[in-house]
This record gives structure tokens, sequence and C-alpha cells, in this order.
């Protein structure tokens, strides 16, 4: 099995130069004058090195809640550039996302920031057990097209990963995870709660141990959305190991790590900072939106840049934890046949695809199920959709869920939110 760091370094990663990095923050009293000044190291770097994003700014702040929050429109509407003027000598890797608040977003990493995301990876998760290098059970969706299949499988057998595909969750299917797992030697287990909780029901059904039937499997990580304490204990339970929780992004990376109610915060690549609607500082334990900003990014200024949920953060033992999480809990997508699947992963699929086909096109998206045979489709777009693009769209989402949906596309000027929980791309009609 080719380890993930193996093919990053042929790649041109610097691996090496991440871990010294990583090896060389100083901790104690010394780390918080170190994240000071790293954190404004970014931001300077940026301020010089970007027109756009200097003029968008203004003027140097001499504080650092006088730095404007930025948000994923800001970048569109202001036409700030993803990359710093003057790009050479330096090497970028281009990422996406199809948005967890419906808004879908291309950006750019450089090199070392890159390799740093990875080598942090791989530090946290050695800390529960897995290994980057070790054989991961991935439960997760996957891409509708053959060529997107192709090139998932290949990054899948590069890093070491088997993928059990998620949208079918009958008990037949199950039945086909187990067979799977007892196939090979699994190090970890990770992958939307939502599957893996139902996974951890039929195993308990059936009185199987999974660790009983796959001796190498050491530690379970969840990601994408929130677990309740009963949903943890029966996972571990039913696995057999130790869950934990991932809490992250496309654009950060692991935001925070830990059990279900406290994920440490990753201050070692990030300043993370929780604000109110005016964007002021909010108490500790008080709920309010996550602002991130990258301390080693060279491409994309992510500099306050607000991911789109709602957190809170405290201090324990003078480290920093996100105690609340709110608006990450997958709603079901029922169809005509009476199957479900997951909305919220099935729309992320649907997007990525189509944002491959017509990019910059789609700002933001909502798909609000009105009943089991109809979905509303709301969007903001740069200009209509043109006939050609509203079949594309149907048809990318009929593909994915494997039935015949009526589908009303509908181009908005806005989605707005609750005001509690972070914008949801699917509105179940549960």
């Amino acid at each position: 099995m080719t380890n993930i760091f193996t093919t990053l370094s042929i790649l041109g990663f610097p691996i090496k130069k991440a871990s010294q990095i990583l090896q060389s923050i100083p901790d104690g009293t010394d780390f918080q004058s170190w994240h000071t000044q790293k954190k404004w190291e970014a931001f300077k770097f940026h301020f010089e090195n970007n027109d756009s994003y200097r003029n968008y700014i203004s003027k140097m702040p001499t504080k650092w809640e006088e730095i404007p929050i930025l948000r994923k429109r800001d970048f569109f509407n202001a036409n700030i550039s993803l990359k710093p003027d003057n790009s050479k000598g330096r090497r970028y890797y281009r990422q996406s996302t199809s948005g967890s608040t419906g808004i879908p977003f291309i950006f750019f990493s450089d090199y070392l920031t890159h390799a740093l995301t990875w080598s942090y990876i791989e530090k946290i998760y050695q800390q529960a057990d897995a290994s980057l290098s070790g054989l991961q059970a991935r439960f997760y969706g996957s891409p509708a097209t053959f060529i997107d299949k192709i090139k998932e499988n290949t990054k899948d057998i590069l890093a070491g990963r088997e993928r059990f595909q998620v949208i079918n969750l009958s008990g037949e299917n199950l039945d086909e995870w187990i067979k799977k797992m007892e196939s090979r030697k699994f190090n970890y287990l990770y992958g939307y709660a939502f599957p893996l909780i139902i996974f951890a029901k039929h195993l308990n059904a059936k009185n199987i141990t999974l660790k009983e039937i796959v001796p190498s499997l050491q530690s379970c990580i969840v990601t994408s959305e929130m677990c309740t304490n009963e949903e943890q204990k029966l996972m571990e339970k039913s696995f057999g190991v130790k869950v934990y929780n991932e809490y992250g992004t496309s654009e950060f990376g692991i935001i925070g790590f830990g059990g279900t109610g406290k994920w440490k915060v990753s201050e070692e690549t990030l300043h993370v900072e929780i604000v109110d609607e005016a964007g002021d500082k909010v108490q500790d334990g008080e709920v309010g939106r996550v602002v991130c900003t990258q301390l080693f990014q060279k491409g994309t200024p992510f500099v306050r840049y607000e991911v789109g949920d709602l957190a809170a953060l405290e201090t324990i033992d003078g480290k920093r934890y996100i105690t609340q999480l709110q608006g990450r809990k997958e709603a079901m997508l029922k169809l005509p046949s009476g199957r479900k699947m997951p909305g919220d992963t099935l729309f992320h699929f649907v997007m990525e695809e189509f944002n491959k086909k017509f990019p910059n096109l789609i700002y933001q998206f909502q798909a609000i199920q009105k009943d089991d045979f109809s979905i509303a489709m709301k969007l903001i777009s740069g200009h209509p959709l043109s006939e050609i693009q509203k079949e594309t769209l149907k048809k990318t989402i009929n593909r994915h869920a494997k039935e015949e949906i009526n589908i009303d596309i509908q181009r908005v000027s806005d989605i707005p939110g609750d005001g509690r929980t972070k914008r949801q791309r699917f509105i179940s009609c549960e």
C-alpha cells in the first residue's frame, strides 16, 4: 500500500519541511506570542502581495479586530484575487469545495501549506491511534460520472483508503459492509457520522462487535456532522474502539478534533475566533460565527475568513476548545420509492460535478424538499441559467439519486438563514 506522504513528496510537496515546522512550534508560555506573531505575518503577507485584497482592506489596521471579516461572497463581489500578484517561484495547489453552506468555492494553497495540512492531520490522527499509512475504511459518497470515479479511486489507492458507499443504507448493503470489513485489515474507520451510526445500529442488532471480526481496527473518526453522546456510546459499543470527532472544512483542514462536545482547536496552524453578528468577539462559552485565519497560507488570503458555522470556544487548562457546534446534523432526502438517502451528501456531489462543468456560475444554493416527489432548487448565480444548464443540473440530481424527482430551479437574490444555525444546503420535508 502506498504511503500518502511518499506520493505527496514525489509530487513536490515539502513534507519533510512541514514536519520540521510543526516540531519547531514552541509550547507553554512562548506559544501565545508565537501564535500572535504568525497571524500578523499571515495578514501582512497578503496585504503586501495581493493588490485586490489590499484595496478591499483599504488601510493597514492597528488592531487585529479592525481587519474586515471575509466571506466567500466577498471574493466574488469585491473581485479579490485568489493568489498573490507575483506567483513566480511558488507553486500552488488548486482546491475546491461544493460549500457546506451552499456556496461553492475554488481556492489555492501554496505547496508548503498543503504539506502542513497533511502533516498536522497525521500528528492528530496518531493521538487517536490512527495512521495515514494504515488502511482506512472510508464511509463517504462518491462521484457519479465515470471519469470522476476513476479520479477518486486513484486518490483512494494512493492514500490507502477503501471506500464504502453511503448512499445505499439498506440492510443488505450493510451486510456487504460486514463481509468487506472481515476481508481486510483496516486500521481505522473514517466518514460521515450518519452512515456510521446506521452501521453501528445494524451491528448492534446482530450482536456483532466489529473489533472482534477486524482485530486490526484501532479507532473511528467521524467528520462533517454532529453526533450525540448516546450515538457516540453506541458506535463505541458496536465498533469496539474509541470514537473521535473531527471538525473541519475544505479550506482549513482540521479546525478541531476530540471527543463529543469538546474539540481541541488546531492553534498550531489556525487562528480561530468566535464573533457575533456585528463582528465583535463573544465571551467564552457563547455561540457565535466561526472565523479562521491560516497562519502559513501564501495562496488565497484566508484572513479572518468566516467558514459558515456557529460554535462556542472555551479555554480549558490553557488550551482552546470548541465546546458547542451548531447546524451540522444531516437531513434525509426521501425518494418516491420510499428509499431514503443523506441529502447533504447527495447535493455535495451533485454540485461538485455541476461546478466542474460550469465553474463560477453558482454562488450559493439550497435544495428544499417539498414532498416525496419534488425539490425546489434555489440558486444565486452570476447570470440566469440557460436551458441546457438547467437540464444538466436536473439530470445530475436524478442520476445521483437514481430516481426521477421533479426539480423546480429558482434563481433568487438571497438565501436567508434562521440566525441560529448555519445555512443548510439541503432542507428535508420531514
